[in-house]
């Protein structure tokens, strides 16, 4: 099963991968301190950093879910971000 990063809030709730953790309420807290977002304008994939200055951490809502590795072992857990669409 593919874990992708960023889940988009405006369509997570009714996402095949992601409906039924947003409707059992699977929400968490990712903590970061920074988040790095590419930028394709110039027709290169730019990163830019993204952070709150003058603060060494910060919280990004979430959506958690567990898995069972194929080879056994304990429940793993795995996490996507939550992201909106800039606008302006």
């Amino acid at each position: 099963m593919p874990n992708p990063m960023n889940a988009r809030a405006e369509t997570v709730g009714t996402n095949r991968m992601f409906g039924k953790y947003w409707r059992a309420c699977n929400l968490c807290i990712v903590p970061v301190d920074a988040v790095y977002e590419p930028c394709y304008e110039t027709g290169h994939n730019v990163r830019h950093k993204i952070w709150i200055k003058g603060e060494s951490e910060f919280g990004i809502a979430g959506i958690w879910r567990t898995w069972e590795s194929p080879t056994g072992g304990p429940p793993r857990y795995a996490f996507a971000m939550l992201t909106l669409n800039a606008g302006g």
